[in-house]
């Protein structure tokens, strides 16, 4: 809706289609020389309306004193260091580290950025039980993007977050499976780790299985040598008198 808007609004008409006019996307030049606040206001974009026309204007700025177009500096951005290129973009209105984050990694070809909001928080102090009671300070923001290129590598770590990321939005989360009742279905087709209950010097050792539950009894001394029962005893006595006897 808003990228309609700058587009129907600032960008050059393109072609007509079914009735339906469409317009190319406005270069970020054009939007220094003709948005206006209170356009953008009127478009539906609320506090981000000042934010664009004085970013554009800062960006035009800064190209022309490098002699380029703003394409074509932002396009030299994608070779410099991860951490140069979102320190630049946090010098604009507007731009913190989420977005800055965000445009590194889905413009500017920085796989390795890791864009942290509400949701990459909680889904970091689910696996980094140590920021449990921790505020997201620019410390512990480095630290999270630092577990997620450690565990996925540099290359693809700001990929596996926009994975994860999704899968936490509650309009995909039916679209994802349950990892956890996967798990529990797969642990019942196997035997259970075995629980011990002590009684007295005897050890009893129960195994769960899918088919049910199956015990085992083994009676031990202290020195750990295996002792046989009276009832197994008796029925080993008995079956050698009645070979005896036969």
């Amino acid at each position: 809706m808003l990228v309609s808007f700058l587009a129907s609004r600032y960008g050059k008409e393109v072609g007509t289609h079914n009735g339906q006019q469409f317009h190319a996307f406005p270069s970020t030049e054009v939007l220094a020389a003709e948005a206006s606040e209170e356009d953008l206001r009127e478009g539906g974009f609320g506090y981000r309306a000042k934010f664009i026309p004085a970013t554009a204007s800062a960006l035009t700025k800064m190209a022309c004193s490098e002699g380029m177009s703003v394409a074509e500096m932002l396009l030299s951005w994608r070779s410099l260091e991860r951490k140069e290129v979102s320190d630049r973009l946090v010098e604009f209105s507007g731009i913190g580290r989420k977005v800055a984050g965000c445009i590194a990694l889905m413009s500017l070809d920085q796989h390795g950025e890791i864009p942290v909001d509400t949701h990459v928080w909680q889904i970091a102090k689910r696996y980094m039980p140590e920021l449990d009671g921790k505020s997201l300070t620019d410390r512990v923001y480095d630290r999270i993007g630092g577990f997620f290129r450690e565990r996925f590598g540099e290359d693809v770590a700001g990929l596996a977050h926009n994975v994860l990321f999704i899968a936490e939005l509650s309009d995909f989360k039916n679209l994802v499976p349950d990892m956890g009742k996967e798990s529990e279905k797969r642990k019942g087709k196997t035997k259970l780790k075995a629980v011990s209950v002590k009684t007295g010097t005897r050890v009893t050792k129960l195994r769960n299985s899918s088919k049910g539950e199956r015990g085992s009894r083994n009676t031990r001394g202290p020195n750990g040598v295996r002792k046989t029962s009276k009832r197994a005893a008796r029925k080993t006595e008995k079956t050698g008198e009645d070979e005896q006897n036969a």
